[in-house]
């Protein structure tokens, strides 16, 4: 053990800055691979939490072109009827909102918390862990609600709070609620919220036509589910209210598992070939760390070869040469893990957690450091097995003599490993360069509409407006005195559906078939504010009600013309295919605008030399005063589109950040190499000089190999880069082409910082003496 460690210390003095570049560039690579690791099993391991998740299903519903997830309230009775292979049913009603809420005790010490409305069922499917209280009273009456045990203890300093009172404050005042239960938090990786849940009292409905209800079934035996999908027939009465009677039809029902919900649902909230590339690009900076680490002990071959064999001579076996070798590798990349984990424990509290979808703290990870800590193992053994094997092999009375530096198969090995590194980091250059640009496309090219200089004003209680005229009144008045307001509009739900609460209608055509759209209620004064062109018809007149403009997509799916009716509402004219929608869904979506008193959602255009940062502080002050014990929220338009990308932006901030590792552990590693190269050729460089030779000679003499190497790596790079931009841009409905000249540009960026590297690390020997650099040989 000595022995050990008094080689590593030998090494880190002879190539301090080599050695402690090495344990840095290794210990940022365990950092990248264990944040990335965290975040891929947040993502594959969603919902796996919940109790028998393996038995728990969505009812789904194939209808046209369209996976319906909502159904009338009736249906989930007739299944209870008709199949005995159900442990229970629930449903949740499909509107959440975001409440404050505090203690009867503390009124003023209030919390922010999502609130939504299920039933009883809901809680029996999901397994709800009740710490205290009972439930069975849930549903009695609107005023009992259910709380998780983290806001428990936020507001009374215990989870035991059955039986007590909070209050919830809206736009109509404060509302006392009896909290019956409490229930044990669920993972954020689960489809369940820790939300306040109150019964849906008020908000259910028996008809057929109210489509609001997510319903949710948990079989007794997962083999049961081919049963139970046959079982499920939708009655006459699902098409009655149409005025269509097509007796029993089953409408494709299908029972979708919750545990494919994150991915694969038609309202997945992750992109399964995204963490798929971002676990590959955490896999591929380690490798690019450990061929850092294989070069680093390579390069040690020329002083510890003679040593080695030295040792050989003296009687020390092979095996206990090789088993040495391989300690001290391995000693180093447990030390660059230890370096790995304060790296964490800074990370945990810097704004990068922020682009993540969890927390990357030690604790909640524990299972991920392990098996880094025994990746570092593996890790240092790989890379050290080559080495140890390749020094103790050659004969001693050669190795003595002999220098490892002029092998063509050392020199073979060590430019491969060197050229691996820069194939991958190409590759990651050119890929986080095209998320960029279509983020960009995505953010700033044309909508339709004029997004720009809006500012948007909402609360998230927006059912408390309707019946609270007064407030809406007094919100109108304000905006319209306010002297930077140029013109005020109004929506049912935000423009860009960023949260899917963008209404859905639909209704059966005369041939029985299904025609569904999405739809927004606006004022007469929405459409020329946002300057929304109409490509044929016209707009509605100021004594008109019910009239409504549809996308030209929806004219040509459904066959629409001007002066047909839809839900009621007349069609009066056609609109462009404006893009209201993500990118990765189509706006050939049938959408329309329909004309429709609705106050939900305030907008005003911004008069021209108004600041939009005084614009946005006069509509806070404003909601503030008129609406104190509100959650509102007021931003610009442009801050819902951007919204609308979030996680696409982060995804590019990481894949950005992780491709600047990748490049600078190259670096790093190629630095450490050029600092061996340049100490093993100390005489050389010293004899070329006395002969004549330019500094710019001696840099250029070191530049020209990794510049052949660079350019090789890059023709074969290509391909591969090609290849996965082309099949990520596949997965958005609007792209950007594959430019040629974003390879050109990551070639010269990579050309630039490698020959920068080698230059400045080739200045200082090639200016020193020759004589000394003759002696020091």
């Amino acid at each position: 053990m000595q022995t050990l460690f008094q080689n590593l210390l030998n090494v880190f003095r002879l190539y301090k800055w080599a050695t402690i570049l090495n344990i840095v560039g290794l210990s940022l690579a365990f950092t990248t691979f264990y944040v990335i690791s965290r975040q891929s099993w947040y993502e594959f391991s969603f919902n796996k939490s919940i109790k028998d998740y393996e038995n728990i299903f969505r009812l789904e519903m194939d209808n046209s072109s369209k996976v319906q997830s909502y159904f009338p309230h009736p249906v989930l009775t007739k299944i209870s009827q008709s199949t005995p292979h159900l442990r229970a049913a629930g449903k949740k009603y499909f509107l959440k909102k975001v409440v404050s809420v505090a203690s009867a005790k503390n009124p003023n010490d209030k919390f922010n918390i999502d609130f939504s409305r299920i039933d009883k069922g809901y809680t029996d499917v999901f397994g709800f862990d009740w710490i205290s209280g009972d439930v069975t009273a849930f549903e009695v009456s609107e005023d009992n609600i259910i709380i998780p045990q983290s806001l428990a203890e936020k507001l009374f300093a215990t989870s035991d709070v059955a039986g007590e009172t909070l209050w919830m404050f809206t736009a109509n005042g404060q509302k006392k609620k009896n909290i019956v239960a409490v229930y044990r938090d669920f993972s954020d990786n689960t489809s369940i919220g820790n939300h306040i849940y109150n019964g849906i009292g008020s908000f259910e409905s028996e008809s057929w036509n109210d489509s609001n209800y997510e319903i949710y079934l948990k079989l007794n035996v997962r083999d049961n589910i081919e049963n139970v999908e046959r079982s499920i027939v939708l009655p006459d009465e699902y098409l009655s209210a149409t005025g269509k009677s097509k007796g029993e039809l089953t409408l494709n029902t299908h029972l979708f598992p919750i545990e494919d919900l994150y991915f694969y649902s038609n309202d997945s909230q992750g992109d399964i070939k995204i963490t798929w590339l971002l676990l590959g690009v955490g896999c591929l900076i380690l490798f690019i760390a450990v061929i850092n680490f294989v070069n680093f002990s390579m390069a040690l071959a020329p002083t510890r070869m003679r040593s080695v064999n030295t040792q050989k001579v003296l009687g020390a076996t092979v095996a206990s040469l090789r088993m040495q070798y391989l300690l001290e590798c391995i000693v180093i990349s447990v030390i660059a893990y230890g370096f790995s984990l304060i790296e964490i424990l800074l990370l945990n509290n810097s704004g990068i957690v922020k682009l993540l979808l969890t927390n990357v703290s030690l604790g909640e990870g524990w299972n991920i450091a392990v098996f880094c800590g025994a990746l570092s193992v593996v890790v240092g053994f790989l890379a050290g097995l080559w080495p140890s094997v390749y020094i103790t092999s050659v004969p001693p009375a050669l190795a003595l003599k002999g220098s490892y530096r002029l092998s063509p198969r050392g020199l073979r090995l060590r430019n491969t490993l060197v050229g691996i590194q820069f194939f991958i980091t190409f590759v990651l250059l050119v890929v986080s360069i095209f998320v960029y640009l279509q983020n960009c496309y995505m953010l700033y090219s044309p909508l339709g509409l004029d997004k720009d200089r809006v500012v948007v004003m909402n609360i998230e209680d927006v059912f408390s407006l309707y019946y609270n005229p007064e407030i809406v009144n007094e919100i109108n008045k304000g905006l319209r005195e306010y002297s930077g307001t140029q013109q005020l509009f109004h929506s049912d739900n935000v423009l860009f559906d960023r949260e899917g609460r963008m209404q859905g209608w639909g209704e059966y055509d005369d041939n029985g078939n299904v025609v569904r759209m999405k739809v927004l209620l606006v004022d007469r004064d929405f459409v020329p504010a946002l300057n929304i062109k109409i490509s044929e018809g016209r707009m509605m007149n100021a004594d008109e009600n019910r009239k409504a403009l549809v996308n030209e997509s929806a004219g040509k799916q459904y066959g629409f013309k001007i002066g047909d009716v839809f839900r009621g509402y007349e069609i009066i004219g056609f609109v462009p295919d404006i893009k209201v929608f993500s990118f990765y869904e189509s706006n050939s979506t049938p959408f329309g605008l329909f004309f429709n008193d609705n106050v939900s959602v305030f907008y005003i255009k911004l008069a021209s030399g108004v600041e939009e940062k005084d614009a946005l502080a006069y509509c806070r002050d404003l909601m503030a005063k008129v609406c104190p014990n509100v959650l509102y929220n007021v931003r610009m338009l442009t801050e819902e589109v951007e919204k609308l990308y979030e996680k696409d932006i982060n995804q590019m901030y990481i894949l950005s950040l992780f491709c600047g590792l990748s490049m600078f552990i190259s670096i790093m590693g190629i630095f450490g190499l050029v600092i061996f190269e340049l100490q093993s050729r100390r005489k050389e460089i010293g004899i070329r000089k006395i002969n004549g030779a330019t500094v710019l000679s001696v840099i250029g003499l070191f530049n020209k190999t990794y510049l052949r190497i660079l350019l090789i790596c890059f023709v074969m790079s290509v391909p591969v880069a090609w290849y996965l931009v082309q099949r990520w841009l596949e997965t958005y409905v609007y792209r950007i082409p594959v430019y040629w000249w974003v390879f050109a540009v990551a070639f010269f960026i990579l050309l630039i910082i490698t020959s920068a590297t080698v230059s400045l690390q080739c200045w200082h020997t090639a200016n020193e003496n020759p004589i000394k650099s003759i002696k020091v040989e």
